[in-house]
């Protein structure tokens, strides 16, 4: 398996966001530092440095 096809496994959710954004936004972005291929992670909610995408994984944000 590669690593995309990993990411497109763990992140269903984020897809299906990111071909209705595709419909509303040229390239389902807002800004080009939002890109990563194959689609972005849509984050759900965030709690003081920790974020959660759509499909459930927890992030640390340390920007």
């Amino acid at each position: 398996m590669s690593v995309q096809d990993d990411y497109r496994a763990r992140h269903p959710k984020s897809a299906t966001l990111t071909e209705q954004a595709r419909r509303a936004i040229p390239g389902g972005i807002t800004h080009d530092i939002r890109h990563l291929m194959p689609y972005p992670v849509y984050i759900d909610r965030a709690a003081g440095p920790r974020k959660w995408d759509v499909d459930g994984h927890e992030y640390v944000d340390y920007w």
